[in-house]
């Protein structure tokens, strides 16, 4: 490895893989773990979102299971239980090297579920003990279209063909959650849905070719914003094919507007996780039908159709991407993870 100004740069004699891992639980809960392996061995991880049970928390099972001690990039999508509850435990592997994204006004004092609460609270504590630390991670709040600061690049030593890993966010958008008096708009939106959706991080992973985008729960009013404003860099990446998506907010109705953003493109492989309580029963089955047909295939951690399947509580789709071979695969089935026909 070569490191210049900031720069990791691995030289890979043989197998450069992305996998991807989409944990979903029952009735509700998500994560997703992304590790970047050179040679047989990893040299990028990432954790986007987080969720354990009083028993599991397979996010910190498959970092063990794959010996990361330390997490490159960190990422909270938004304060809601079901995507943050358990992230304290993956803060503990940060270290002066690690970025972790964070949605602008997360560590505010709005309304919280006590879960919720107690990562905001070490979120807080996190930032403000490092505060004036030289040796802090690189704590970044997130609003609108930006590059997260990662900078690794993989070459192939038989060519010399260069792979860069690029991360770009597109929301929160300024529009709604800057706006005039926007504390308190959001304070009465969690009043009237419960939830911070309007925080929502969506952000991009590229490798190479490879393209993956994260929707966490973004919503209709952030996507149609989103779209309007796409630059042409920005635009490059919603046209072809895109290899992963994860659908947001559960495959809801409230992100429809979604297959609008991606009118101009394939999706390879889709993947959804189920939302079920108190009213809300996700994936919405006609929204899911939607990304069925625009998808090659398309997956839920858990089985809708028939629920007593589910025994395990607990699905992860696994994806693994051989990126010199440009060739994809979902792993076979090991808990309740279903391929929706």
């Amino acid at each position: 490895m070569e490191t210049i100004e900031g720069l990791n740069k691995y030289i890979v004699r043989d197998k450069l893989i992305l996998k991807i891992f989409t944990i979903g639980y029952e009735p509700m809960g998500e994560s997703i773990i992304i590790l970047i392996i050179v040679d047989g061995v990893v040299k990028f991880s990432a954790v986007i979102d987080c969720f354990k049970t009083t028993e599991i928390n397979k996010t910190l099972d498959i970092l063990q299971e794959y010996n990361v001690e330390k997490v490159n990039f960190i990422c909270i999508t938004h304060p809601d239980v079901d995507h943050c509850k358990g992230f304290e435990k993956i803060l503990e592997k940060a270290n002066n090297k690690t970025v972790i994204l964070y949605p602008v006004y997360m560590i505010n004092d709005l309304n919280y579920d006590k879960d919720a609460k107690i990562v905001i609270d070490k979120l807080s504590e996190f930032v403000m003990k490092r505060k004036n630390d030289p040796d802090k991670p690189i704590l970044k709040s997130c609003v609108g279209s930006c590059l997260a600061p990662i900078n690794f690049i993989f070459e192939n030593e038989k060519n010399g063909y260069k792979y860069p890993l690029i991360i770009n966010t597109y929301s929160p958008v300024s529009e709604i959650i800057e706006r005039p008096n926007a504390y308190n708009y959001l304070i009465e939106e969690f009043k009237r849905t419960n939830s911070h959706n309007n925080f929502s991080i969506m952000l991009s992973l590229t490798l190479g070719d490879f393209k993956s985008l994260f929707c966490g729960d973004i919503q209709n009013d952030s996507i149609d914003i989103v779209k309007r404003d796409l630059n042409m860099n920005d635009m490059d990446f919603f046209i072809n094919t895109i290899d992963f998506f994860k659908i947001p907010h559960h495959c809801s109705w409230g992100s429809k507007n979604m297959l609008n953003l991606l009118s101009n493109c394939f999706i390879a492989n889709s993947v959804t996780t189920i939302y079920n309580r108190g009213k809300s029963k996700l994936p919405n089955k006609e929204m899911l039908k939607k990304y069925i047909k625009k998808s090659e295939k398309t997956y839920c951690t858990s089985n809708i159709e028939n629920e007593k399947e589910n025994i395990y509580k607990y699905g992860i789709v696994e994806l693994t991407a051989n990126i010199f071979e440009r060739t994809i695969r979902i792993e076979d089935k090991k808990y309740d993870e279903v391929e929706v026909m």
